[in-house]
């Protein structure tokens, strides 16, 4: 039944643990598949699009036969590859891929995502993480439009041309303010930008002097970045939809004031140039302990400064301090009416009463200046026992909000934050690192 319609062949998942005999008979198959509308053969014009799923296994777990028909059948099919999904448990696997199709031009492939998931028992590199060696930026992949690589980096030269690239998202890999500034020039259709972990590497050899100009740039994500200053201030993508940052440690007041002046006109609140900048997550480990109130009033500028802004996340322990600083930029700007569109807010860190007065004042304050809120989102506590919702707490802001929807969310399952079901399952976000402390 399944060799009759080809669309069941659409989408291969193939592991090098599974026996080589198998796969021949899996690849003869597949390679003999026509299109359903019956015309041209294989590798012709009408070639079925493939999506391919590999799972490469170590030298321990995997035979050498299997990882070898695995190669051969990608080097046969690469013309019609749509879609190359690869999840490495050992760097001499990820090799072998490369060194089968690392030089092979494939024009219709669109996704390309690489997993690198070292066994526990495996050499892991820890300071320098895996650069695979894939010529894939130079051309070779005209329609290439996502790229997403997890513990690994590719090789971005001056001479890479990534016209149709769409999404580039790149955690806990190898990136430098050099690749930043090629990719900024070879990717102008760039819309979604996501640098995960890696950001630390960036400060040390310093942004380039000139602007990182992404003209179609809509959301950007970034965690552990601490050259964030530095990094706004370079940015410039006058049509950035959507802001996440996330695992942001604030180690003084002069950082946020850097900040400050990065995204507006001056040293005083004035236009950002974030100007259609619509929703900003923000996550926040640890604030400097000096004077964390004087942080937090500085980062409140910074949140008000995006006057277009509809919705605002905002995760961390001082939360309710935050929001008490939030509240007082209404009697600091009365007359303006601080962030006039913002319609939801999501608030994760806090449980207590301390924490629902200040949700309740600032939802007053809201209604006062006329921008009343939508929604507010408020966390769950989670117990081993199970989810705890603060009903009667709910209840109580309810009275309180005159209109505004009061809802409770588990934390981080929201489907607010910008995380994949990978970093989900591997726990790689830093949004799991303050779920599980809600667990004790």
């Amino acid at each position: 039944m399944a060799t009759r319609y080809a669309c069941l062949w659409a989408t291969l998942r193939l592991s090098s643990a599974m026996p080589a005999q198998f796969l021949r008979r899996v690849a003869a198959r597949a390679s003999s598949m026509p299109d359903d509308r019956g015309a041209g053969t294989a590798h012709g014009a009408t070639a079925l699009a493939l999506s391919l799923h590999l799972t490469l296994h170590a030298s321990d777990v995997a035979s050498t036969d299997s990882l070898g028909v695995l190669m051969q059948f990608v080097i046969a099919e690469h013309r019609r590859l749509r879609e190359l999904h690869v999840v490495a448990s050992s760097q001499d696997a990820l090799a072998a891929l490369v060194d089968a199709v690392g030089r092979l031009a494939m024009h219709n492939l669109d996704t390309l995502r690489i997993i690198f998931r070292p066994m526990a028992n495996s050499k892991k590199p820890k300071k320098h993480p895996l650069l695979v060696a894939f010529d894939i930026f130079d051309g070779r992949a005209p329609s290439l439009r996502r790229v997403e690589l997890r513990e690994c980096g590719l090789p971005v030269s001056g001479a890479a041309r990534l016209s149709s690239l769409r999404e580039f998202s790149l955690v806990v890999g190898p990136f430098t303010s050099n690749d930043l500034n090629t990719l900024a020039i070879a990717a102008p259709s760039l819309t979604h930008l996501t640098l995960v972990g890696q950001c630390q590497s960036v400060v040390h050899d310093g942004l380039p002097s000139s602007s990182l100009h992404f003209p179609a740039l809509q959301s950007l994500r970034l965690c552990g970045a601490t050259n964030l200053p530095s990094l706004l201030q370079h940015l410039d993508a006058p049509g950035l939809w959507q802001m996440q940052i996330e695992d942001w440690r604030i180690d003084d007041v002069g950082m946020l004031d850097q900040c400050i002046s990065s995204i507006t006109s001056s040293t005083t609140l004035g236009p950002t140039k974030f100007p259609r900048l619509r929703w900003l997550g923000l996550e926040v480990h640890a604030v400097w302990n000096t004077a964390p109130s004087i942080a937090l009033e500085r980062l409140s500028r910074i949140v008000v400064a995006f006057s277009a802004l509809e919705h605002l996340t905002f995760s961390g322990s001082q939360v309710s301090a935050f929001l008490h600083e939030l509240s007082l930029q209404h009697n600091v700007l009365p007359s303006s009416n601080p962030l006039p569109r913002l319609q939801s807010i999501s608030l994760f860190g806090a449980h207590d009463r301390a924490f629902m007065r200040e949700v309740a004042a600032l939802v007053e304050k809201r209604m006062v200046a006329g921008c009343a809120l939508r929604e507010v989102g408020l966390s769950v506590l989670v117990t081993m026992s199970g989810h705890i919702l603060p009903l009667a707490l709910c209840r109580i802001l309810k009275m309180y909000s005159c209109g505004t929807n009061v809802r409770g969310v588990i934390y981080p399952d929201d489907g607010i934050w910008m995380h994949s079901t990978y970093e989900r399952e591997e726990r790689l976000t830093t949004e799991y690192l303050h779920y599980r402390g809600g667990l004790r």
